[in-house]
């Protein structure tokens, strides 16, 4: 009897635990999901001051590939190779880009991240030092007025931005900054949709307390946000806009059904005709 006893106290305690952990985001307030984003910058400025100067490491194979390959022939038409890092963390495709000849201005939302990249060089033969700057994203590029040649946002971190309102506006910002003929890199994680029900369970509950009707189907939200899309294609849709064609895009798997997606948009000129749009 204690036995059984123990057994279901036990059940009972771990279903608590799981029920917290999907509704304590929602019982904050809308706004909660841009705190878990902050939360997730914590914890990623933390593994880059335990990096011991070693970023560089981190750059996953498709992710270089993707860099070297689609950004060296970008036809501008402005001469400067200026490119904006969004989401830079501990610098490693700044440094990259900027080994490339790239002038590179390079964001993070972590004043720590920032004040850690400030002390490394950029690598021998690059034209000029790289430009950091803290912002948190993606509002701080609604007061950017420079353009750029391309924009990069790489290792998955399209998937930290909360809300597809609130994608949907960063990509109208990255158009805008961008020259015609430029590239954007974006990077979004992949997983395969798993059980509906508890998604439409979570949704219901975030009406019925806070009127939260943000939620998607792919958000993850335990101790901090992202958004996971099933496949490569449902990234693709939410990508689609009338100056943006698809260059090339590749995948790099992770650890069990997940993926990283990589996408690299072409900005086309107003005239251009739709049928080389993404």
């Amino acid at each position: 009897m204690y036995y059984l006893l123990m057994r279901v106290t036990v059940a009972m305690l771990q279903w608590c635990r799981s029920v917290l952990f999907a509704l304590v985001p929602l019982l904050l307030m809308p706004t909660a999901m841009l705190r878990l984003q902050l939360a997730l910058a914590r914890n990623h400025a933390r593994f880059w001051a335990q990096s011991d100067g070693n970023a560089d490491e981190y750059l996953d194979p498709e992710e270089e590939r993707m860099l070297r390959k689609h950004l060296d022939g970008v036809q501008s038409n402005r001469n400067e190779r200026r490119v904006l890092d969004l989401f830079c963390g501990g610098g490693r495709e700044a440094r990259l880009l900027a080994g490339q000849g790239w002038q590179v201005h390079a964001v993070d939302a972590m004043e720590s991240i920032i004040n850690s990249n400030l002390r490394t060089r950029a690598p021998d033969g690059a034209l000029k030092e790289i430009e950091y700057s803290q912002g948190k994203l993606p509002f701080a590029l609604e007061k950017m007025q420079t353009m750029y040649a391309a924009i990069v946002i790489c290792h998955g971190m399209y998937s930290t931005i909360p809300g597809r309102e609130l994608r949907g506006n960063l990509l109208e910002e990255l158009v805008r900054l961008t020259s015609d003929g430029g590239r954007i890199l974006v990077s979004a994680l992949l997983r395969p949709p798993g059980n509906p029900q508890s998604y439409f369970r979570r949704r219901r509950w975030a009406r019925l307390l806070w009127g939260n009707r943000k939620l998607e189907q792919g958000d993850v939200f335990v101790g901090e946000f992202l958004h996971f899309f099933p496949d490569q294609e449902a990234l693709l849709n939410e990508l689609q806009h009338k100056r943006l064609r698809c260059v090339a895009s590749g995948t790099l798997r992770l650890g069990g059904a997940d993926q990283r997606c990589y996408v690299m948009l072409e900005k086309c000129a107003a005239d251009e005709s739709s049928d080389t749009r993404l």
